[in-house]
Formats: structure tokens, C-alpha cells, sequence
């Protein structure tokens, strides 16, 4: 599931983390007023952090692994891509599961979950990937939205990577080893 805005709190708290511009992907209008605390609609703890660049999501990955000792990092495009290919995107949103073609996002814990325990790949919010370093200035951001419509493409879209984004969150992935894997 995608990280929440509790989560995220907790993350700002600790680092004294400053808030990235917030902007609206589809207009590319940078909105001074809004950030993840404020994104211009309604949130609740478990709704999906927004208006946080790729950086801070990084960053968040960093926190997390070094405060519970585990490794923690932003999935690659190729890791989300067959995570969310167990999962419909228009099934979801046609059932009025996830949000999509809406008006802000909804609980993390509210669309589908696969037989993988992956929960709500499509709808609610695209998400940062791994992949382009500190030099790049455009990123991917994978998955549709809220603001997409059902039958949207869940294609990549690349987005200036300063920014944070109303209608894009991130989710972690952790790192386990043979043993970890063995064991279970």
C-alpha cells in the first residue's frame, strides 16, 4: 500500500523535512498554499501522502530503514510494473473501490488487495519509482490517479522531479534476505 499521511508525519517530525511545492500534474502550476499537510482537499491519516517530491520519498525510505533496521526502498518501475499487473485498474475503479476520476484520494486500505498482498496498485495515486538519480530533471511517476478517468492509461508519466504532486504518493518496498525468505 502506499505510504500515509501519518506515516509520512511521523517522517517530517523526526527530520524537521521542509515541504516540497506542491503542484497539479495535469496543469503543472506550482501551489504555494498546499502541501502534504494541505493538499487541497480532504485527508484522513490513512489516506496516501501527497505533494512529496521523489527526493523526500527517498528520503522517507531512509529514515524508515535506518529508525526499524531494515532496508527499505522505493520499488523499481520493473518491480511496480509486475506488482500492479496482478491487478485490474478500470475493474477497481468501476466497482468504486479506489479513487479515480475524482475529487481527492481515499484510504490506503481501500482498493483491492491481490492474492500477492499488494494492495490498491491503480486509482488513488501514481507513484514515484526508483530509478532516475539527483541529476535528473523530469522522473516517472507509475500508475494512474484520482484525477484519471477509468479507462485512463496507467502508463508511465514523466514529471519535473522537484516537485511534489497532488495526485501522486509512494510506496515502499523492503529488502529481505535468503534466510528471511526461507523462513516463511
Amino acid at each position: 500500500r502506499a505510504v500515509t499521511r501519518n506515516e509520512y508525519a511521523a517522517f517530517a517530525q523526526a527530520t524537521d523535512r521542509a515541504e516540497a511545492g506542491c503542484r497539479i500534474r495535469t496543469a503543472l502550476m506550482t501551489l504555494k498554499k498546499r502541501s502534504w499537510r494541505d493538499p487541497g482537499f480532504k485527508q484522513g491519516g490513512n489516506h496516501p501522502a501527497v505533494c512529496v517530491s521523489v527526493a523526500d520519498a527517498s528520503a522517507y525510505a531512509s529514515w524508515l530503514s535506518q529508525r526499524d533496521g531494515l532496508t527499505y526502498r522505493l520499488p523499481s518501475a520493473t518491480e511496480w510494473q509486475s506488482a500492479a499487473n496482478l491487478a485490474g485498474f478500470a475493474e477497481a475503479c468501476q466497482a468504486q473501490r479506489i479513487a479515480c476520476a475524482g475529487k481527492g484520494t481515499a484510504p490506503t486500505d481501500s482498493g483491492p488487495m491481490t492474492s500477492a498482498a499488494v494492495h490498491a496498485m491503480h486509482g488513488n495515486v501514481r507513484e514515484w519509482p526508483a530509478g532516475c538519480g539527483a541529476d535528473c530533471r523530469t522522473h516517472a511517476a507509475l500508475g494512474a490517479s484520482w484525477r484519471d478517468t477509468p479507462t485512463a492509461s496507467a502508463s508511465d508519466n514523466e514529471v519535473d522531479a522537484r516537485y511534489g504532486y497532488d495526485d501522486i504518493g509512494f510506496r515502499l518496498v523492503r529488502d529481505v534476505g535468503r534466510e528471511e525468505v526461507e523462513q516463511r
